[in-house]
């Protein structure tokens, strides 16, 4: 197991790197507000039954996690965890903009969904010139 971790490991990119460290970011940046979110439920708001900040912190997860994928579910396990990041960044974004203040701050007053957009779009940006730079991807 170790072997193959280690082989796997002279397989990344600094592409795959980058996507693991910002989505490990957005994690570190979502668990807060996750926390509080179990003792104050205006910690986050929710999207029908499910707090958005769960959604936002299973979405980084799998984000992170296809960092380390090899082959289709790669892309399919990406797409999954950031398609609703991007959802809710643009719709928190979109509100806060229009004072309706629905994303929780950060200790320095900036809304978290401002900071989530834009790790949202580096990690596109990220993703996208590490499949450019190997479109053939095989397992090591």
């Amino acid at each position: 197991m170790l072997a193959r971790l280690l082989a796997m490991n002279r397989q990344f990119s600094f592409a795959r790197w980058a996507q693991f460290l910002l989505a490990f970011g957005g994690i570190a940046g979502v668990a807060p507000i996750i926390t509080r979110r179990l003792t104050d439920v205006q910690a986050c708001p929710s999207v029908g039954m499910v707090p958005a900040c769960y959604v936002v912190g299973i979405g980084y997860v799998l984000v992170g996690i296809s960092a380390f994928m090899f082959g289709r579910a790669r892309p399919l396990l990406f797409g999954v965890g950031w398609a609703p990041l991007l959802a809710l960044a643009l719709a928190g974004t979109t509100l806060e903009l229009l004072n309706e203040g629905t994303c929780p701050a950060t200790s320095i007053g900036i809304p978290a969904c401002f900071i989530s957009l834009g790790i949202v779009g580096l990690l596109l940006v990220v993703y996208a010139v590490e499949r450019r730079a190997s479109p053939a991807e095989s397992p090591p």
